[in-house]
Formats: C-alpha cells, sequence, structure tokens
C-alpha cells in the first residue's frame, strides 16, 4: 500500500498537478498537496547540500570532499539532460534518488538508497516531497 501510494503520488508532483493522497497511516484523511516550485527549489537545495554535496560536490559535478576515497567517481549530476539528447528525464532521476527500483544498467548502488532514509525519518508524504524537491534541483544544475 505504502509504495502505491507513493507512486501515486510522485507522478502528479512531478506533473506540477495538484495530489489528493492518503497518509500512510491508511486514516483515508485526505490531503492535498499543490506545487509550490520556488519552496521546491529550496527545499532541494538544502537536502542536496545536506544529503548530497560531500560526495557529487555543491556544484554537482561529482567532486566533493568524500569522492577521493570512493571506489567509483560520483555521478556528475551536470551532465543528466545531456547524455540524454538534451532532456532531464524527471521519472529516471526520482527513481534512482528514491533508490527502491533497481536501475541495473549502473552496476551496483554505493549510493545511499534516500527515499528509504527518507521514509524512516519522515514518513511517506514529507518522503515524497523531498525526493521531488531533490529532483527539481537536480534539474536546474544540467549544463545547457
Amino acid at each position: 500500500m505504502k509504495k502505491l501510494a507513493l507512486k501515486a503520488l510522485i507522478l502528479p508532483l512531478c506533473l506540477g498537478l495538484p495530489v489528493v493522497a492518503w497518509t500512510a497511516a491508511q486514516t483515508q484523511k485526505e490531503v492535498t498537496v499543490q506545487a509550490a516550485p520556488a519552496q521546491d527549489l529550496e527545499r532541494g537545495k538544502k537536502l542536496f547540500a545536506t544529503n548530497c554535496a560531500s560526495c557529487h560536490g555543491k556544484d554537482g559535478k561529482g567532486s566533493g570532499p568524500v569522492a577521493a576515497a570512493m571506489k567509483a567517481q560520483p555521478t556528475d549530476l551536470t551532465q543528466i539532460a545531456k547524455k540524454n539528447q538534451g532532456k532531464f528525464d524527471e521519472i529516471h532521476v526520482i527513481a534512482f534518488v528514491d533508490g527502491e527500483k533497481a536501475i541495473s544498467a549502473h552496476g551496483t548502488r554505493e549510493m545511499p538508497v534516500w527515499g528509504t532514509r527518507f521514509r524512516r525519518s519522515k514518513g511517506p508524504m514529507e518522503s515524497s516531497l523531498n525526493i521531488y524537491a531533490l529532483m527539481k534541483y537536480i534539474e536546474t544544475l544540467q549544463e545547457k
């Protein structure tokens, strides 16, 4: 039920649509979430600084202070769209950040499974908002 509710929440958020979702406690209480672009970017920027910059660097290029100690160089997040014919694939980035869906083309996974970590600390609704905000911030890092 939780995964279904999470997936039902993420896609409409990516499209900028209002969402009605069931709460994690399954109380069937309705919650409306309105897209707030400026707030999403600010939230995403803070989440990136706290959770991603140590490996990917403040600029997202993969040169964070922990990168030198890693077996594999962290991904240059500024190149996602460029490697995809100029299109930033929001759904793909959300799936990768969430980490619940293994992406075999990426090999073994060194990156923390942020979806699980966010859900443990904040619950499924705020976790979905955090993942969405993080994806929107990463989108702003793309090289033109």
